[in-house]
């Protein structure tokens, strides 16, 4: 399984990473939603997970750029902004899920292996 993860924070970038390793999957990270855009151009990915606030382009935009481009891959949402209106932007972005920070590491792992079944 192949995993894109865009998170500007590097905290939970590695929080991310150890997680999704201890999964056995093949972790691909970056730090601002341009990166993000130019792996998602250049690659697929089984399962993305996408901070809502970053640098240069934001969660949306991943978002928006997976629909546009009619990429099935399934988007998580990881943000600290866990207001209801954020939260149900996010779903009516057509988000897989969506996850607060601090990351809960089991949380990121049982998405994994949901997604592997």
């Amino acid at each position: 399984m192949k995993i894109l993860v865009c998170e500007d924070d590097p905290v939970v970038l590695k929080t991310m990473e150890v997680a999704l390793r201890l999964e056995g999957t093949e972790v691909q990270l970056v730090s601002n939603g341009e990166k993000a855009l130019a792996c998602l151009a250049a690659n697929r990915y089984d399962l993305i997970f996408s901070d809502i606030h970053m640098p240069y382009a934001t969660g949306a935009d991943v978002m928006e750029y997976v629909r546009q481009h009619n990429i099935s891959t399934p988007v998580v949402i990881v943000s600290s902004d866990d207001e209801e209106e954020v939260v149900a932007l996010a779903r009516k972005m057509g988000v897989h899920a969506f996850l607060s920070k601090p990351v809960d590491v089991e949380k990121v792992r049982k998405i994994v292996r949901d997604l592997k079944k």
